[in-house]
């Protein structure tokens, strides 16, 4: 009896891309989501889900969503890893650029607390 073997290549995607069997992604968020957390939507292989975004998540932290990767043998499934990436606006609105400057005047938050320069 002859065994036939199939090669899969799986196309790259503009949003997800593989390791193993998990489904990686860059989700942006905006910094105020990044501060408060909160449930946001999030693109998966089989459509949006609301992920709990903890308070004070930091840019390139990975999130796993378990079970919404790639399917292996077995009937299993991979992980999704969302990575953070924190963005700001190009362009704030002036309401905006006012609030961000009171938060400026008021923030202790120091950064760059550490460095020494």
């Amino acid at each position: 009896m002859a065994a036939i073997y199939f090669k899969i290549t799986v196309a790259d995607h503009p949003f997800f891309r593989l390791e193993g069997a998990d489904v990686c992604c860059q989700l942006p968020i905006a910094p105020s989501e990044a501060v408060l957390g909160g449930a946001i939507p999030v693109p998966t292989l089989e459509g949006a889900v609301k992920m709990r975004l903890p308070a004070g998540v930091k840019s390139g932290q990975r999130l796993r969503l378990p079970g919404k990767g790639f399917p292996v043998e077995g009937g299993d499934r991979g992980d999704q890893l969302v990575e953070v990436q924190i963005v700001v606006p190009d362009q704030p609105s002036d309401a905006e650029r006012q609030l961000y400057e009171q938060l400026r005047d008021i923030e202790t938050f120091q950064p760059r607390r550490n460095l020494s320069f």
